[in-house]
């Protein structure tokens, strides 16, 4: 199996053979990403999760970085720059998450005018499991400069689970609840009459 890091310096070779030649004044940007949800989502199997994902790219000033192809990629594994990724999968329909409107394991979009790059709605599949979605910076040219591909240094943790656990309730939290309803009409005692 290949590594994380080797699929990714494929990918940028493949792309920086098709891109235009660099010229002297060529400038590399090094944006700054900001993750706007949260690391970790559970959801039941065949439901969306709960939110979209979502990073901010900036440059060194803070300064958001409008139209910048983001890719974000669905894995069983966790990449990491140094390390190998002997686990690496792609999500294949196998009963793993995918990513709604008919993509598999990858999606593309580019930043909007505050700098977000949101990806499209992620499905959990068939079967309890966990996977990571991966941003990436893919190669280009912008207006910002040049982007080499780029790693965003983090990853969000998907759950798909069969069921989502309920928690259990003390007697003491049980009799709170029960006093609360009462108190807001929303139970009523009956009296009994024996004939």
């Amino acid at each position: 199996m290949r590594s994380t890091a080797s699929i990714a310096r494929i990918f940028a070779l493949l792309l920086l053979a098709v891109s235009p030649t660099l010229s002297a004044q060529t400038v590399f940007v090094r944006p700054q990403f900001t993750a706007l949800t949260p690391p970790t989502q559970t959801t039941l199997v065949g439901t969306p999760f709960p939110q979209r994902i979502a990073l901010r790219l900036t440059n060194e000033a803070g300064i958001p970085l409008s139209g910048v192809l983001v890719s974000f990629l669905l894995s069983r594994c966790i990449p990491a720059p140094s390390n190998a990724c002997p686990d690496f999968a792609p999500a294949l329909d196998n009963g793993d998450p995918l990513f709604d409107r008919g993509h598999r394991y990858f999606v593309a979009v580019r930043t909007d005018a505050e700098g977000v790059a949101r990806a499209s709605t992620i499905v959990a599949g068939t079967q309890p499991m966990e996977a990571f979605v991966v941003p990436w910076v893919l190669p280009q040219d912008t207006p910002w400069g040049r982007f080499d591909l780029q790693y965003a240094g983090t990853r969000f943790h998907l759950h798909q689970v069969a069921s989502l656990p309920v928690p259990a309730l003390s007697p003491w939290l049980t009799m709170a609840l029960l006093s609360a309803c009462f108190a807001a009409g929303l139970i009523r005692l009956r009296s009994v009459r024996r004939g």
